[in-house]
């Protein structure tokens, strides 16, 4: 108990710099909102940190350059917090936010190569643009996970705005480690009256373990000021044996060149609330992970129009349509939509090939913005002069059938070429 309780000493010192720096030259000036989202773990845990590094930035610091490149902060966090060689991106993923903030997520194996069995990845970072949307705005990493300890609430904690109760407790599971292996887990919190550890080493059982972050905050905020949000992070790491539990600092203080690399870590960035001030959870599917999605009800989902007859290069002409959802925050769109075709005189045509589609694709929400998913085919062998026109075609799904004519079937394919068939095109 008493070498714990000199290690959080410790650890509470080397956090002290993060708080107590003195100023630098004046940086652009944080909006509200951006005082308020604000949630990073490196380079700079305080906003006004970052406001400096943006502002050097924009001077044109040329060592800075790697700052707004998401791969190199990743693969430079893996150098100087990890304590890795060197790294290798295996995959890289961004999007924005509902809030206009850039998220980009990054996976990172060891220069040798990703683990031979396992999890896939070693370490999965996190980075967002929290001072300035755009090219020129520097990355920040808000979360790292480890391949092999998972925080049951870390989708949760993703969020535009991420906040964590104080006192709450936390669970975190894994499928990796065996029963008894014992983590360092617990919480920093850059308060008022100056920073604030919790650390704890529970240990896995039954593949799970739970632990409390920061229990201490409220008799902090009732010395120094009414409650309010207060930055900080929430972490897990292995303990290895004869190993001081040094990650908790590892975010503000040097590395120490004798310490050995770590393979497994999980800490994100967020918020801590007073007790008494919670908001409500966030929807559920917000997430750092698309495919965590709902799949879009056929209520929440708006077709139409059909535009059909239009030149398609190399594959003669073709059919699609827009689907965009409605009264929904954001969904997976995930349809069978069925073809149909009749002459004038509404004599079905025969048309082979795949007569549906899935329309997989994310609409407007917190992942990427895009305003329809395409639901999309050509028609090749199709020739229409000689079928009296126009062209019905009738598109049944979701609970949806919409019909429109088309001069165009008709008319525009110059010579035939086998019979008709549908070829589906990516949505």
């Amino acid at each position: 108990m008493a070498r714990r309780v000199l290690i959080a000493l410790a650890l509470t010192v080397a956090l002290l710099p993060a708080c107590t720096a003195s100023p630098g030259p004046p940086g652009p000036s944080p909006s509200v909102v951006t005082a308020l989202r604000f949630a990073a773990l490196w380079p700079e845990q305080t906003l006004s940190a970052a406001m400096q590094t943006q502002a050097a930035v924009d001077e044109g610091a040329a060592a800075l350059d790697w700052r707004v490149d998401a791969r190199a902060t990743a693969q430079r966090f893996a150098g100087q917090v990890l304590g890795w060689d060197g790294s290798r991106v295996v995959r890289d993923q961004s999007w924005w936010l509902d809030s206009d903030i850039e998220i980009a997520r990054i996976w990172l194996c060891d220069a040798n190569g990703c683990p031979p069995n396992g999890a896939a990845f070693d370490q999965e970072v996190i980075l967002k643009r929290l001072t300035r949307a755009g090219p020129t705005g520097i990355w920040s990493v808000t979360d790292v996970t480890s391949g092999r300890i998972l925080l049951e609430q870390g989708p949760r904690l993703r969020v535009t705005d991420p906040v964590v109760k104080a006192g709450a407790r936390l669970n975190a599971f894994t499928n990796d480690f065996p029963d008894g292996t014992r983590v360092i887990a617990g919480s920093a919190a850059f308060a008022a009256c100056g920073p604030m550890l919790q650390l704890s080493t529970p240990t896995f059982r039954f593949s799970y373990v739970r632990f409390q972050v920061a229990p201490n905050l409220e008799a902090c905020a009732k010395v120094t000021r009414p409650p309010q949000p207060e930055p900080g992070y929430v972490f897990i790491v292995p303990r290895e044996r004869g190993v001081d539990p040094a990650p908790v600092s590892l975010f503000t203080a040097p590395r120490p060149a004798s310490a050995r690399p770590i393979t497994d870590l999980t800490a994100i960035a967020v918020r801590f609330t007073p007790r008494s001030d919670i908001p409500p959870p966030p929807a559920a599917w917000l997430s750092r992970d698309p495919r965590t999605l709902p799949t879009c009800k056929p209520d929440q989902l708006r077709f139409g129009p059909i535009a059909a007859g239009q030149p398609l290069a190399g594959l003669q002409v073709g059919i699609s349509m827009p689907i965009t959802k409605r009264d929904v925050e954001a969904c997976h769109v995930h349809e069978v939509m069925h073809l149909a075709f009749a002459d004038a005189r509404g004599r079905p045509i025969d048309v082979s090939g795949r007569h549906l589609v899935l329309a997989e694709g994310f609409l407007p929400g917190y992942l990427p913005a895009r305003h329809a998913v395409m639901a999309a085919w050509a028609l090749a062998g199709w020739c229409g002069r000689t079928l009296d026109g126009p062209i019905e075609v009738t598109m049944t799904g979701a609970h949806t059938t919409l019909t429109t004519s088309s001069q165009a079937l008709a008319t525009s394919c110059p010579s035939r070429v086998g019979e008709p068939r549908l070829v589906r095109l990516p949505s």
